[in-house]
């Protein structure tokens, strides 16, 4: 995955994107062909005919997507959020209504002040073997709308926790995650959630480390805290309390130390045996070893029959 780095002024007031690598063809193109519409309580989505069988996983979810995110919010908008589910980069590209379109790479973009998500349906054949999934796709856009909008009066949410929570309901958790937080907690190389207020690094590894935390803080606020203290840490962020302020009121601790009881439930997680048994060192240490204890056996065997080779020569 390649992340891109936005300002915060950027983030705050445009959109949000769902990224991934993609090998693109610049001469794609989508035929004028007709849409269909799915309405519901909270959606108008917009789909390629072609494509009914494709979304239908989408549009099966929809409102149940909505309505766990809004409980974990403890927010609803107040309008309705326009969809549209684009099988080609060239309609990606042209339902965004920003001037500044989104890179090729990316396959979701949430406008919050818009209430409108474009994203990927599908890949073409001429974009590789890569396989992305709508579901996860429109549940992280989703999460920012709702999110974003919530916290729209302090000027939006901080990008740890936006984007945290974000993948926390995409369940956008792979083993490349674990393993990055894995590797940060063993080196005690975390990156201090002051510095993933505004932006993320945007040196590549750096910026899988941000993502990684955020997923991880913010998994730990709600399994540890539980969700009526993530509702009302959200609900003071709303009321215009700092980030600080409003996690000492609703948790009764401060940033460095929610940062310290999740860095040590990590701790208690995770260690170099784990760590190595997973990259699978100590499946190759074992079969090393199997190796020489066979062939020195073998080279005992070998001295064994030498050995009576050499008396039945003598006896003789």
């Amino acid at each position: 995955m390649v992340f891109s780095h936005f300002s915060r002024q950027h983030t705050s007031k445009v959109l949000y994107l769902t990224l991934c690598v993609l090998l693109c063809s610049p001469h794609e193109r989508l035929a004028a062909s007709s849409w269909e519409t799915w309405k519901s309580p909270h959606f108008y989505i917009h789909y390629h005919a072609s494509e009914h069988r494709t979304i239908q996983a989408v549009l099966h979810r929809a409102e149940q997507i909505y309505s766990t995110i809004s409980a974990d919010v403890g927010y609803t908008p107040s309008a309705k959020i326009t969809v549209y589910l684009c099988p080609t980069r060239a309609c990606f590209q042209h339902k965004q209504p920003s001037l500044h379109k989104v890179p090729g790479w990316a396959v979701g973009v949430a406008y919050p002040a818009l209430n409108r998500i474009v994203m990927r349906s599908a890949l073409t054949l001429q974009e590789g073997r890569y396989q992305i999934k709508p579901v996860e796709i429109f549940q992280h856009e989703v999460a920012h709308i709702i999110l974003e909008q919530a916290l729209a009066p302090r000027g939006g949410a901080p990008r740890w926790l936006s984007e945290g929570f974000s993948m926390y309901h995409a369940r956008q958790w792979t083993i490349h995650g674990q393993r990055t937080i894995e590797e940060v907690t063993l080196r005690n190389n975390f990156l201090p959630l002051s510095m993933l207020v505004t932006g993320f690094p945007a040196d590549e590894q750096a910026a899988r480390i941000a993502y990684a935390q955020s997923f991880s803080v913010v998994s730990f606020m709600l399994n540890e805290y539980g969700q009526a203290i993530f509702h009302q840490f959200i609900t003071n962020l709303r009321h215009g309390m700092e980030t600080n302020q409003a996690l000492v009121s609703s948790a009764g601790v401060d940033i460095t130390r929610l940062e310290l009881e999740w860095q040590a439930s990590l701790k208690k997680r995770y260690s170099w045996f784990s760590y190595l048994s997973n990259i699978g060192i100590f499946w190759f240490a074992g079969s090393l070893i199997f190796l020489l204890a066979y062939f020195v056996k073998r080279y005992k065997v070998r001295r064994i029959h030498q050995q009576w080779e050499e008396e039945e020569e003598y006896d003789d």
